[in-house]
């Protein structure tokens, strides 16, 4: 189903699942990893929603570490991935991609397919968020305060009053001084900040 059929499907329609939000700048990660963990404080708030294990974020830091999720680049999302398939969630990552490969020219570019594929992406995320399954994404710098690549939970979506927003938890929001939870955000935001990279999950 395309962006445009959902939205239609889901007029005046909001939905929030109630995920435990966690700061990636809580006392619960060491304070040098205060700017690397989003992927990690996403992890542990997956964790906590699906009410698994107690797992402290700064263990399944370290899990991440040993398994080489961790690169100069920021989180692996192969190894996002695994961590939660370790602690009991079905997860997988999914890209919303498309280039054109000129062999003759030994060049490649975007294709047109992509912007088709994006929305896909978007309207899947949708039907996630109508499961009960929250999602992962990966943003690019300036989304929010990031300076940086960045991932963020979205949590929900509002389509009321003729909105188009998602609900998102941004862990980079500092606890009981800036928080980032429920943050509603416009849709056309995601499109121009979405890295294209999702990570769905389900028990």
């Amino acid at each position: 189903m395309d962006f445009k059929t959902t939205v239609n499907n889901h007029i005046s329609m909001k939905k929030i699942i109630p995920v435990p939000y966690i700061s990636q700048f809580s006392k619960e990660f060491d304070e040098e990893w205060h700017y690397k963990s989003c992927g990690i404080a996403c992890v542990a708030m997956l964790l906590a929603y699906y009410n698994l294990e107690d797992s402290s974020p700064m263990r399944l830091l370290e899990e991440g570490i040993t398994i080489g999720g961790w690169t100069d680049i920021g989180w692996r999302h192969e190894a996002l991935v695994r961590i939660l398939r370790n602690h009991g969630v079905n997860a997988y990552s999914q890209e919303f991609r498309s280039i054109q490969v000129s062999s003759k020219y030994n060049s490649f570019k975007v294709n047109p397919m992509e912007e088709k594929m994006m929305e896909d992406g978007i309207a899947k995320m949708i039907a996630e968020i109508d499961d009960g399954h929250p999602v992962m994404v990966s943003v690019d710098e300036g989304f929010n305060t990031n300076l940086e690549k960045h991932i963020v939970l979205v949590v929900g979506y509002d389509f009321t009053d003729k909105q188009e927003k998602f609900i998102i938890h941004d862990p980079r929001g500092i606890n009981s001084i800036e928080r980032f939870d429920l943050m509603p955000v416009d849709i056309a935001k995601i499109r121009k900040f979405w890295r294209k990279f999702a990570i769905f999950s389900y028990l």
